[in-house]
């Protein structure tokens, strides 16, 4: 994984994952249908407390084990839409 900026709006990417997908901060997809968040990653380091019902993940360690589950689903089915939430 590889962290950086987005090449076109130049807003934080947290990571590219082989060119398969990104992790971009949600604010960055406002208004548009988004999956389900499946946990919070790297809630040690956060700005405000989430009040939500999903795991949290602290330490960095944590955090990768809790996104292999989320990441084994995209990677098995390729081109699958995601059960998206609205806004």
């Amino acid at each position: 994984m590889l962290r950086g900026l987005c090449g076109a709006c130049g807003d934080p990417v947290i990571a590219h994952l082989y060119g398969i997908f990104a992790i971009v901060p949600a604010r960055t997809a406002e208004g548009l249908a988004r999956p389900p968040v499946d946990c919070d990653i790297y809630y040690g380091s956060r700005v405000q407390d989430l009040h939500d019902d999903v795991p949290k993940y602290s330490r960095a360690w944590d955090t990768y084990a809790g996104l292999t589950g989320p990441f084994m689903r995209v990677l098995a089915a390729p081109g699958r839409a995601p059960d998206v939430a609205r806004p």
